[in-house]
């Protein structure tokens, strides 16, 4: 881990942590610390400047690091908390390690009070939520931040680390700092875990070195008893053991320690954790941050070294199991169950050596997720702080007019995204044509841009209809609805909401709530519009007409400019045809014939119009020459009048 502790010196600290717990909280992070990580320390007011840099750690001269945490001065005017996360992060990127987790701990009363002459408070924040916090979390740099006493700024640090996915925790007094920073060092390091049963720990011999981490009364003293009946104490202790002793905890670190149960004695309330360094580790994988109604999945395996342990060997005779329990109130667990690597309820491979299980949390908060693998000889565990955000999207089938008005504004708790006719149930619903889909968004989604929410329902014969929801009660409402009646007709649905949208920082978002049945009945069929039928003929296409030009005197038009007009329409069809058959229009022969023939006429003069005669013209000298060849010689027939040839009339200049 490269880690930057990041450490607010302004004057308004004096206030929000006047007990300094934020330097309690800083020595208890070094404990938790190793040879293989570095460590920074970068003190901020309106400027940053840096304690140390970084480098890497060690537990012998760490005493004077702890001196350089206490030799921070809380004087500052000013407070700005972008120039500190720019300091720590430029320290972060100036000597990058590949496999090294990258962090910077902010401890703050989270107050954004820079120099008048840097800028605004509010232009500050933008610019920190806006454009650092986005940049950071590309680079996967995470901040986690405490926050001190009930006048910090608990929103802009929540805000900043769930925008690095990072975790922020809250502390209004020093019992509870060196909590905090316990679950930091658990969600960073992940380490192999022992809990602490009945006052007592109990080591394999596959553990190398062990820590113990305990929590006491303040002032009172701890005792430990080794496996081998030798007490020891803060005072009093072998070489091999290095002990500190902060005000209401102890941290105990053990190279080699005898395998057996060690016992704690004194310190009052005493409880806490056991962290093993040893060959055989339990490797986990659950996200830090998830969503109220999330599938998110609990993964484990056991390695050996740093390869997974072989299987069938060890499969069938360790058990894994996990159980989640809230932090921020007292409650029972609320998810408990056996992993399981049989390709079901989660699980991906069967008989792949991952063990897994769906975890989903209904409730949004602060949480512990505990893994363990127990073997004949061994147990190994894990401990995941993570934070539950709301679901950004909730869904319910409520009963329409001003009941269901009254329960959009009554204070029902969409927020577990349940779907019921007042908040769901798994059986099938029932309702009529008045009942309301309403999907409600959550505080984070009302930001979103190009909001969509709509319905889709899928009817028993597979149909898929879906309705668009519209906004309620005014711009700022959370409330999309549309009623039962846009459904086609009676019958049982299956039903869910979308939510699709742009978040403040570009991202593409799409929600969607668990499906639910919904049984409509009181409705006809609507009559679908009849579709007329569509009769497909193969005619040749008219050529559209152009833009129509003025009329000009038919004398005027002479010979060439009716073969241009023809040469034109035939490149034009031939232009037409090869776009979109792939090939070149090839013109009749008889029609290429005429044009020849026309050509060859206009070489001496223009045609005329007389020359020029219509089809039905044609036809009629047709008709009139055949009924002339039927017409008997005279005298065998009636008598006819002698034909006479009318003089050939030059057109007018009207005509």
């Amino acid at each position: 881990m490269d880690a930057v502790l990041l450490i607010d010196a302004s004057g308004s600290m004096l206030k929000t942590d006047a007990q300094m717990l934020r330097y309690e909280g800083a020595k208890l992070f070094l404990q938790f610390l190793g040879k293989d990580d570095r460590l920074a320390i970068v003190s901020f007011t309106d400027k940053a400047n840096v304690v140390s840099d970084l480098k890497e750690f060690s537990k012998e001269p760490s005493e004077a690091v702890v001196q350089q945490i206490q030799s921070i001065k809380t004087e500052g005017q000013y407070s700005d908390i972008l120039e500190g996360i720019r300091a720590a992060t430029k320290i972060l990127e100036a000597s990058p390690r590949n496999d090294a987790e990258r962090i910077i701990v902010l401890l703050s009363d989270g107050k954004m009070e820079p120099n008048p002459q840097a800028g605004a408070p509010s232009t500050r924040t933008v610019e920190l939520v806006n454009q650092v916090l986005p940049e950071l979390k590309a680079k996967e740099i995470k901040v986690h931040s405490l926050a001190f006493s009930d006048q910090a700024d608990k929103m802009l640090l929540s805000e900043i680390s769930a925008s690095t996915d990072g975790l922020n925790w809250f502390t209004a007094s020093s019992d509870d700092v060196h909590k905090s920073f316990a679950n930091l060092f658990l969600v960073v390091k992940r380490p192999q875990v022992l809990q602490m049963r009945s006052r007592s720990f109990t080591l394999d011999e596959d553990v190398d070195e062990a820590t113990f981490y305990i929590t006491r009364d303040e002032g009172a003293k701890l005792n430990i008893i080794s496996p081998k009946n030798q007490e020891m104490t803060v005072e009093k202790h072998p070489d091999w053991i290095t002990w500190f002793a902060g005000k209401n905890f102890d941290v105990i670190t053990m190279k080699e320690p005898d395998i057996g149960e060690w016992q704690v004695q004194g310190g009052g309330e005493a409880e806490g954790f056991a962290t093993v360094l040893t060959n055989l580790r339990l490797v986990t994988d659950w996200p830090v941050v998830v969503r109220v109604g999330d599938k998110s999945v609990v993964q484990a395996r056991l390695y050996e070294g740093d390869k997974p342990v072989s299987l069938p060997e060890m499969s069938g005779v360790v058990q894994y199991a996990f159980q989640v329990v809230p932090t921020d109130r007292v409650a029972a667990a609320v998810a408990k169950d056996f992993l399981n690597d049989e390709g079901v309820d989660g699980d991906k491979i069967a008989h792949d050596g991952i063990f897994s299980r769906y975890c989903p949390i209904s409730e949004s908060g602060e949480y512990k997720l505990s893994i363990v693998a127990r073997g004949p000889t061994f147990e190994r565990t894990q401990q995941v702080p993570f934070r539950v955000r709301p679901s950004l999207l909730a869904f319910s089938i409520v009963p329409g007019g001003e009941d269901a008005h009254a329960d959009a504004h009554g204070g029902h708790d969409h927020q577990g995204g349940g779907s019921d006719a007042h908040h769901g149930s798994a059986a099938s619903l029932k309702g009529d044509p008045s009942f309301v889909f309403r999907a409600e968004l959550s505080k984070e989604a009302l930001a979103f841009r190009d909001v969509e929410v709509r319905v889709e329902a899928l009817s028993q014969d597979r149909k898929k209809t879906v309705v668009q929801l519209k906004r309620q009660h005014g711009e700022e409402s959370a409330y999309y609805e549309t009623t039962a009646d846009s459904l086609p007709e009676a019958g049982t649905y299956t039903i869910k909401a979308t939510l699709t949208g742009t978040s403040k920082k570009g991202q593409e978002m799409e929600a969607q709530t668990d499906p639910v049945k919904f049984e409509l009945s009181g409705v006809t069929k609507k009559p679908q519009p009849t579709a007329t039928p569509v009769v497909k003929e193969v005619v040749h296409e008219e050529p559209k007409q152009a833009e129509q030009l003025p009329l000009l005197p038919l004398a005027l038009i002479s010979g060439s400019s009716i073969v241009a007009m023809i040469v034109g329409v035939l490149l034009t069809k031939k232009k037409k045809n090869a776009t979109a058959a792939g090939a070149g229009y090839n013109p009749p022969k008889q029609m290429l014939d005429a044009i020849a023939s026309l050509e060859e006429k206009l070489k001496t003069s223009d045609i005329k119009v007389g020359d020029v005669k219509l089809e039905s013209e044609v036809e009629a000298e047709r008709t009139e020459a055949a009924a002339k060849a039927a017409t008997p010689p005279d005298g065998e027939g009636a008598e006819q009048e002698p034909a006479t040839a009318a003089p050939e009339a030059p057109p007018s200049e009207e005509a």
